[in-house]
């Protein structure tokens, strides 16, 4: 964090509770935390769930990261031709 000490759990909370009131950015910023692991646990399928929120309102990077994952079928069943 800056200014304050780095702690992964309550940064999830506070995205989830901005994400789940339709903050866009939010929605990405905790699908890049499922999918990382970033409290040590990997979460493909709500990692999907939020890219594709967030995808759905415009976020570009969000789509683009919902391409990887399909092409790889991770979080998703593998779909080349829609990555």
């Amino acid at each position: 964090g800056i200014g304050v000490a780095r702690d992964i759990k309550k940064a999830k909370t506070y995205y989830q509770l901005a994400a789940e009131q339709g903050n866009a950015s939010a929605m990405h910023n905790l699908a890049v935390l499922f999918a990382m692991a970033a409290d040590g646990v990997t979460d493909n399928e709500s990692a999907t769930h939020w890219f594709q929120e967030a995808a759905d309102l415009g976020v570009k990077d969000s789509q683009f990261n919902l391409g990887i994952l399909a092409a790889k079928g991770v979080g998703m069943k593998q779909n080349l031709e829609e990555s």
